[in-house]
């Protein structure tokens, strides 16, 4: 193993250094050395301040231009978007809205139709307690009328069965009249007395 001595290792820097400095680190002896590298520095640095204004004007603004342009649409586009989200809450509330009102018409048009149902169902049984009741009193005239028909029929039969009986009792001529004139007080002493 080689071990470099404190020496070499400044002498290797030192040399590296002069090499980098170029003629500057050759204590100025070679004055056109220098003079080349001057004018090298002066083109370089002209060079490099002519790309940099190529750049700033031909290339940078049109750059940034596309990127303000850019920009700009990004900002409209998120502007728009915020507009339509700010739109689409209003139509959602609104809708929302219309909802909750929908609702109470649907809720305020079932108890109407509710309460007309009862109220229909009502009149509908009070008309058929009276049609139950016209019934009622038509079938008690009817058979009141019935009753008072089989009445006449059977005191016609009792007249008729009575004249005869007493035809044959009497085996003499009566007069009619007279013998229908007396049943009919018999017969309306029997009802008078049996109701």
């Amino acid at each position: 193993m080689n071990f470099l001595s404190l020496n070499d290792v400044l002498e290797e820097i030192s040399e590296f250094v002069n090499k980098c400095l170029g003629p500057l680190g050759n204590d100025g002896t070679n004055t056109q050395a220098m003079i080349g590298y001057v004018r090298d520095f002066i083109i370089q640095l002209i060079s490099t301040l002519i790309i940099f204004l190529l750049i700033r004007f031909f290339i940078w603004k049109p750059i940034t231009n596309m990127l303000e342009n850019r920009q700009a649409a990004v900002d409209k586009e998120l502007q728009e978007a915020k507009s339509a989200n700010e739109n689409a809450k209003a139509l959602e509330a609104d809708l929302q809205m219309k909802l909750a009102d929908a609702q109470n018409e649907v809720r305020t048009l079932i108890e109407s139709a509710e309460m007309d149902a009862n109220a229909r169902r009502e009149e509908i049984i009070f008309e058929a307690k009276e049609e139950a009741k016209r019934r009622i009193e038509d079938a008690k005239l009817e058979i009141q009328q019935e009753a008072k028909n089989k009445q006449n029929e059977i005191q016609a039969m009792i007249v008729n069965t009575a004249f005869e009986a007493a035809s044959k009792i009497l085996e003499k001529e009566v007069d009619r009249n007279k013998y229908l004139k007396l049943v009919n007080e018999i017969i309306e002493g029997a009802t008078v007395d049996g109701r």
